[in-house]
Order: C-alpha cells, then sequence, then structure tokens
C-alpha cells in the first residue's frame, strides 16, 4: 500500500481484491466485530463491508449518519479504488459457488449472528469471512449486522410490515408445531369461561410402564386414559388400581343417575349434568359403560393419540432477554400470536406502556412446565389470552397453577379448621 498520512477524522472507502490467482490473500485480515488489519500492521475499524460500489455509497449517503452524525466537516473522505479491473479468477467463481450453496442451505430465516428468527420487512444477507469464520452465507437482522459482515444482497417479504408487532417471530417454527401441539388450550377455548384455572401436576413425569387404561363407550368405541394428550403408560399394579377407581365411579354415578360419558365432537370426559352445562345442546353425551385394563400397544397409540405437545406452542414476551411481566404480577402468553395486538391494547389500558420487545415461543411441554415452575415459585402468575380490568384485575383468561399450590392451600384450610 502506497504511505499515506492518516488523521483520526478520516474515512476511508477501500475497494480491494480478496484472492490471487490461486487462495485467498494472506495480507489481509479481518477480526471480528470490526477491524481490519493489513500486512505491514496497518490497522483500521471497519465500520461497514459490502459487496459493490453501489451499496457503500448508498451507507455513505444515507446511513451512517446514524452512527457517525453529519460527517460533513468533521471528517476527510478519501476514495481508494482498485486501479485496474480484471475478470473473475478461477478461485473467485469457486468462491462464490461455496458461498451459493452455503446459502441454500439456510432452510430456517434464522439470523446468522444472533440465532434468533427474523420476521422483518429488511432481511440482509451476509457472507461471514473473518479469522474466526469464513465461508459462511447466512441472513441477518440489520441490527446484528458486524461491520466486518460483507453485506452481498437484501431480502423482501410483501406484506410482512403488517405483522410488525411480531418481532423475531419464528413463523416456520409456529407452522410447523401448531398442527400438532397446544391442545390443552383449544379443549378450554371449547368450554368458553370467561376465567378459568389450568392445574399442571409436575410430579407426573414418569410414564414408562407397559399397561393402559381404557373405558368402553355405550356406543362400542375406546376412550383410553391420556396425560397430556398421548395414552399414559402405566405399571401393572397402577393400571388395575385405575381401573377398579373407574368402575366404582361408573357404578356409583350410575346409580345416582349422573353418569360418566364423554362429549361426542370434543370428547370432554366427566358426569352428564357437567358436560352438558358446559357444551349445551352442541354435543351429544355418550355414556361410559366399563373401564378395563391392558398391555400398552404402539399401533394403538398412533391411532389414539391425538397431540405431541399438550401446552406447546405458546408465545410470550422477552424484554432484553427477561420475561415480560405486567405490573399487576402476571406473565402474559398467547396462543394466537396474530392476536398479539389486541392484548396490547388491553394491557394499555391499565396505563401499562408495553417497552421494546421480542416474541418467543415456547416451544415443548417440558420447557412450559420449567417455565410455570419458575415464574410461580417467584411469586409470578403465569396466564394464557389474559384480558384485564383498567386496576389489573383478571377478568378473562386462564390463570395457571401447580399441583403442590392447591396441596399446600388445603394444607392450610385444614390447619385453620383443626384450630377452630
Amino acid at each position: 500500500m502506497e504511505k499515506m498520512k492518516i488523521e483520526n477524522d478520516t474515512i476511508f472507502m477501500f475497494e480491494l481484491y480478496r484472492f490471487d490467482d490461486s487462495k485467498k490473500k494472506e495480507s489481509l485480515k479481518y477480526i471480528a466485530p470490526n477491524k481490519m488489519i493489513f500486512e505491514n500492521g496497518l490497522e483500521f475499524v471497519v465500520l461497514y463491508r459490502c459487496a459493490s460500489q453501489e451499496r457503500c455509497h448508498n451507507y455513505i449517503e444515507k446511513e451512517i449518519v446514524e452512527e457517525l452524525g453529519d460527517i460533513e466537516g468533521k471528517y476527510e473522505l478519501i476514495i481508494w479504488p482498485i486501479k485496474e479491473h480484471f475478470e473473475p479468477t478461477d478461485v473467485e467463481l469457486l468462491h462464490k459457488e461455496v458461498l451459493e450453496k452455503s446459502l441454500e442451505e439456510c432452510q430456517d430465516c434464522i439470523c446468522s449472528n444472533c440465532g434468533k428468527a427474523i420476521f422483518d420487512n429488511e432481511i440482509y444477507i451476509i457472507e461471514i469471512d473473518n479469522e474466526e469464520c469464513s465461508n459462511k452465507v447466512g441472513l441477518a437482522h440489520k441490527s446484528c449486522i458486524r461491520p466486518v459482515d460483507r453485506v452481498i444482497g437484501e431480502v423482501t417479504i410483501s406484506g410482512i410490515e403488517d405483522y410488525s408487532f411480531l418481532k423475531h417471530f419464528d413463523i416456520g417454527c409456529w407452522a410447523k408445531m401448531v398442527m400438532k401441539g397446544k391442545r390443552v388450550w383449544e379443549n378450554l377455548e371449547i368450554m368458553a369461561a370467561q376465567c378459568m384455572p389450568l392445574v399442571i401436576d409436575t410430579d407426573e413425569v414418569f410414564h414408562d410402564g407397559n399397561y393402559c387404561v381404557y373405558q368402553i363407550l355405550e356406543n362400542g368405541d375406546k376412550r383410553y386414559t391420556t396425560n397430556r394428550g398421548v395414552i399414559d403408560r402405566l405399571s401393572k399394579t397402577n393400571a388395575e388400581i385405575l381401573q377398579k377407581q373407574f368402575t366404582e365411579s361408573l357404578i356409583a354415578a350410575k346409580k345416582e343417575g349422573n353418569p360418566f360419558g364423554y362429549s361426542s365432537k370434543t370428547f370432554m370426559y366427566g358426569q352428564y349434568e357437567k358436560i352438558l352445562e358446559q357444551v349445551g345442546d352442541k354435543e351429544d353425551f355418550i355414556e361410559c359403560t366399563e373401564a378395563k385394563a391392558e398391555l400398552y400397544n404402539e399401533s394403538v397409540a398412533k391411532i389414539y393419540n391425538d397431540c405431541e405437545t399438550y401446552y406447546a406452542p405458546i408465545i410470550y414476551l422477552s424484554v432484553e432477554g427477561e420475561p415480560y411481566i405486567l405490573p399487576n404480577g402476571v406473565f402474559p402468553m398467547i396462543t394466537k400470536p396474530f392476536d398479539l395486538p389486541q392484548y396490547i391494547k388491553n394491557w394499555e389500558r391499565m396505563g401499562v406502556t408495553v417497552p421494546d420487545y421480542e416474541v418467543c415461543i415456547i416451544k415443548d411441554d417440558n420447557e412450559f412446565i420449567l417455565k410455570m415452575i419458575s415464574l410461580i415459585s417467584n411469586g409470578i402468575l403465569p396466564a394464557a389470552n389474559s384480558m384485564f380490568a383498567p386496576n389489573g384485575k383478571l377478568i378473562r383468561g386462564i390463570h395457571i397453577h401447580l399441583m403442590w399450590e392447591l396441596q399446600e392451600l388445603e394444607g392450610v384450610e385444614e390447619d385453620t379448621n383443626a384450630r377452630d
């Protein structure tokens, strides 16, 4: 490089060849996030790196002010072009093929830098080329592009600006999971109760038995006992105990004139009066006549299991990496992401100003249960599809509790009664 006097208030626009005839030049190194070092030790702070003159000029004219303010009168701009342009060499063409293959492998719309989903109207294609990693192409949020990342293109998705409220939402992941998931919320929605509790038994984590229990309906159908949407696997002893309990309950309820059964479409289970209260005349009541235990069979399970995840997927908001908690101590979750604006409007009526957030997905049931345990243990109330009065009172939605909470509450009531 020619000798030149460099001042701190000088901005250079370099146009550089990265390859010689057979390989990438070793005389130039990029160090993440923002250093460029020449072989002679000359070091520059990188502001922006891209693949074309047009893009670089656009950055100088429109975007550099976001980082440095108005540069006119403050900085001297020196353009350092290539003296002579040549046709692409074989090694450059081979490198281009490597990058194209890397881009084709990007099946999901995930940011190559932060690892989170991209659901924006500004999606950039970058080449990652530095001392840590090279020969990789991926997508990136505009805010995640590091100065040494080489911007080589942009992607636009028509109409996505209408869903700008779904920040960092992984719509690909959601679409895959929702087909076989969140069954509990669909069941609760059918009940149409305004404010309903959901109790999670965190002790029911071992399901390794070889037996299961089912009930025979008056129309000859079977309905298996399930746990979170799949046939419950029990030990032989526990299966026999459960069968006996069901049989006794069926006989007692029948004598009372309020038998156990299922609703005909949504298969809600309970006694006749309760089912009638919940579904009215929208469904028929099918009575259970007998309970039996049998060996578990995987082929049968594939027929009767109606979901892969029971609670997931469900979304929540994250602010600076922490779960967003409303001022009334509620952790809001939403089962239908595209309804998020109506919930935010409701929260704003409580005087809440929602900060800049990301939309996160709880992707499996174990993650859901662990998060609920953590929140409830810290005195926070998780709630799904929650709506509030202006004073913060929960008036609609599903509030979530753990079984041990209710057991502790029952224990307190028993102690109080004993003292009375």
